[in-house]
């Protein structure tokens, strides 16, 4: 990875976390349960790709 796609990647995190500061208690828990969820979807990917033995239920 490139510097310069390392700075879009930070600059896009910024951009996102000042767009959750905004957002009400409630609209917040669900933005971190859906990140949760797409963390836990792409490891699952990622460890199946790696070994497909492994395959497992992401819930």
């Amino acid at each position: 990875m490139s510097l310069k796609s390392d700075t879009e990647a930070l600059k896009a995190i910024e951009e996102e976390a000042q767009r959750l500061l905004k957002l009400t208690e409630e609209k917040l828990k669900v933005e971190i349960q859906d990140g949760l969820k797409l963390i836990i979807a792409i490891a699952t990917y990622r460890t199946n790709l790696l070994d497909p033995d492994a395959i497992r239920d992401p819930h």
